[in-house]
């Protein structure tokens, strides 16, 4: 019979320690590296100390015991070590993503039996005979550990880190975080992005707070302000490059990227502050994932091979982990109750405190060379945690009240650049990257609210049009007084122009946006919003809208009809047209998405070209007798009297002609396609309340009437009174309607 050494208690508890608090949780840590803000080196230095820890703890009661209970504790070791092992790697069911997403548990179907038949079979192995026999399990601990180290060595060579990045030298990239609230005595700028940071919630808070408007001097609040897409991935760099860097724009995955990585290292205000001897420092506390340090590390000087840098979130990344290494270790009839007492739980600090910690504590200047500071923070993002409790940011008073967690931490940071007496000569951009909700009411007016915010069609869910409502402040250097509200029109887009006027730069490419500077209260200006479905949001075709107003009012919203797919423009409605709507004309018109070719926008009115031209609705009902009406004029009639003869076509069917003299109604029978009783409008999923981010494009009638106008040539009359025929007069059209007779 075999009496274990101490030798053989140590390498048990090492075995034990080792799998649990290393060599499980690094795993996953090198897996899933975008998810973290520490390094690879200093994840495991971490893990190690606590590994360390629990092998000095357990140490105690493994060398103390003797005999048959020295035996005892090798054999459990043996053990859990052999079934957390197998449990994590062989047993390894899939959940889905674990980032607090609710997960329907059957305690006793399959996983569980499974589980519980093989933790048991292990038990009744290692543990009895263990005891009996007093084995020493020296060749199960090694081969655990080694099987452990392989599985980490090809971990680590697959990981991020180690994968081939372009025009890099191969080394890891992490953020260094020292400099992090250091600022320059002579000129600073800083960006603050507040994810999805709604423009109506900061409204409503200054609403309720009034007096919060000192607390931000100098700055101006723009309410009227687009981001042209709807998530971070898109809207981050087009705002840092002033240049649409939409995957759909691009006809290849590969020239996307190409595009995109080319913007950030060469055209972003990165790249530009850098080359003009600006220290630039980027930090990203929130969306980590969006700044590839193979890009990043480029245009900014915070980003080092330094892998021993410990990130602000060390100790909650360190706790999270070994959370996911507990759930992943356990068998599925206890994952339950792991993941709602420990992955579900609200973290117990926000960026919102770490950053509010750094403001008050580590923030100094300390140097003269201009600084450029960015800093990305959740701002209103879900999950909206208060007090360490999650709540539901559907909730809009929840929102309000993170809102106001998120102003006082912008007021102490704003207060502490005047007790450093750099405020005057600091430019701050405070922007959400997009807006907070889904649905298409769920925006507060307030001061706004009149008859001209309820005109208009309320745009689909599907639009997403609150996403396209972001926060955006801006205080530019000597700007003195309290916090007040322009009217002028603008967009994510301007950031970057912004940036590189504030610097007194030039920028070095074309961009879609002017700087704040420049932006004129009330003025005329056309901004674009791409929305598309969100479960596949990089792929789907992007849908274009333009927002000639106000951007909160429905009625400054219009469909273009243009949707885009890698690299083409394609026309795709995105409603059933319901008869008896009114579709207008015209550069901002409700028939826009309808047209199909042939047709020249003017400002009320589109004109035909070439003689013909086509418009397709997909009709939302039909009945027995319907009439069209048309709306028309001669394109020659401002000028000079005639008329002109007008046809139209319903899928190939003709009507008229009709003599058009001046402007006039066309009104005729439409023929009843026999298709179109065959052809009802597919039925659409409810809105999940829950989920209204799912929302899918409306489905679109397959009974659809195709109308052709075809106009011939104008006869006008002369100064003498003679006929001329004029091939070159068109048609224009200010509205159509399809009524149902009663």
């Amino acid at each position: 019979m075999n009496n274990p050494s101490r030798t053989d208690a140590l390498l048990a508890n090492a075995a034990l320690t080792l799998t649990f608090f290393f060599c499980i949780p690094y795993a996953v840590y090198l897996n899933n590296t975008e998810e973290f803000l520490t390094g690879q080196a200093a994840f495991a230095r971490l893990l190690m100390l606590c590994a360390g820890g629990a092998f000095l703890l357990l140490s105690v009661p493994f060398l103390l015991v003797r005999g048959v209970l020295r035996s005892c504790c090798i054999s459990f070791a043996a053990f859990f070590a052999a079934a957390m092992w197998t449990q994590a790697n062989i047993l390894n069911w899939d959940y889905g993503l674990l980032d607090g997403s609710s997960i329907i548990w059957r305690p006793f179907e399959t996983r569980s039996i499974v589980d519980i038949t093989v933790w048991l079979l292990l038990f009744l192995v290692i543990v009895i005979p263990g005891i009996k026999k007093r084995f020493s399990f020296r060749t199960l601990f090694i081969a655990l550990l080694a099987v452990q180290a392989v599985n980490l060595f090809i971990a680590y060579s697959g990981s991020d880190a180690t994968a081939p990045r372009p025009h890099d030298s191969g080394g890891e990239m992490v953020i260094n975080w020292d400099n992090q609230f250091t600022f320059s005595s002579e000129t600073n700028i800083i960006v603050i992005v507040l994810d999805a940071y709604q423009s109506d919630v900061f409204n409503a808070y200054i609403e309720t707070y009034p007096e919060y408007k000192d607390a931000l001097p100098g700055f101006t609040y723009y309410p009227d302000a687009i981001a042209e897409s709807f998530f971070t991935v898109f809207s981050v760099p087009s705002m840092m490059t002033g240049k649409r860097l939409f995957r759909q724009l691009f006809p290849s995955a590969s020239a996307y990227q190409d595009a995109r990585e080319d913007s950030l290292k060469n055209h972003s205000f990165f790249a530009l502050l850098k080359d003009a001897g600006y220290h630039v420092g980027i930090y990203p506390l929130y969306a980590e994932r969006h700044y590839q340090p193979e890009i990043y590390s480029h245009i900014a000087d915070n980003f080092s091979e330094d892998e021993t840098a410990l990130s602000p979130y060390y100790g909650g990344e360190l706790k999270s982990l070994l959370s996911v290494a507990l759930f992943r270790a356990a068998p599925h009839l206890f994952k339950s109750g792991i993941h709602e007492r420990f992955l579900l739980g609200a973290a117990s600090e926000q960026d919102r405190d770490v950053f509010l910690h750094g403001v008050q504590h580590s923030m100094y200047t300390g140097t003269d060379v201009p600084c450029l500071r960015y800093y990305h923070l959740q701002g209103v993002h879900p999950p909206q945690i208060i007090a360490g409790e999650t709540v539901d940011f559907l909730e809009r008073e929840n929102t309000i009240e993170i809102a106001g967690l998120v102003n006082t931490m912008l007021a102490a940071f704003v207060a502490r650049l005047q007790e450093l007496n750099i405020y005057d000569n600091t430019e701050i951009l405070i922007v959400g990257d997009h807006g907070l909700y889904w649905g298409a009411d769920e925006i507060e007016y307030g001061r706004f609210d009149g008859e001209e915010a309820r005109l208009g069609t309320s745009p689909d869910a599907f639009v997403k049009k609150q996403r396209a409502l972001p926060l955006v402040l801006y205080k530019p250097a000597h700007a003195h007084g309290p916090l007040k509200l322009s009217s002028a029109p603008v967009s994510l887009a301007d950031i970057m122009p912004t940036v590189v006027e504030s610097a007194d730069l030039e920028p070095d490419d074309t961009l879609q946006g002017i700087p704040l500077q420049q932006a004129e209260e009330d003025a005329a200006r056309v901004r674009q919003y791409f929305t598309s479905e969100y479960r596949r949001r990089m792929s789907e075709p992007l849908y274009e809208f333009v927002v000639s107003g106000f951007s909160w009012y429905n009625a400054s919203w219009t469909y273009t009809g243009n949707t885009y797919v890698n690299g083409r423009i394609e026309r795709t409605p995105l409603d059933n047209y319901q008869p008896g709507d009114l579709l207008t004309f015209g550069h901002f018109g409700s028939a826009n998405q309808y047209l199909v070719e042939n047709w020249s926008p003017n400002e009320a009115s589109h004109s035909i070209e070439g003689g013909r031209a086509s418009l397709v609705l997909p009709l939302a009902s039909t009945a027995p007798t319907m009439t069209l009406h048309v709306d028309v004029a001669p394109a020659s009639a401002t000028n000079a009297p005639g008329d002109q003869t007008v046809t139209i076509f319903v899928n190939e069917t003709k009507i008229g002609p009709f003599l058009v003299s001046g402007r006039q109604t066309i009104a005729a029978e439409l023929p009843i396609d026999p298709s179109w009783t065959s052809a009802p409008v597919p039925a659409r999923p409810a809105v999940s309340p829950t989920r209204p981010w799912l929302t899918l494009p409306p489905p679109l009638s397959d009974a659809v009437a195709s109308i052709t106008i075809e106009v011939s040539e104008t006869v006008a009359a002369n100064a003498s009174g003679e006929a001329n025929m004029n091939a070159g007069a068109t048609l224009d059209i200010y509205a159509l309607l399809i009524d149902v007779a009663s």
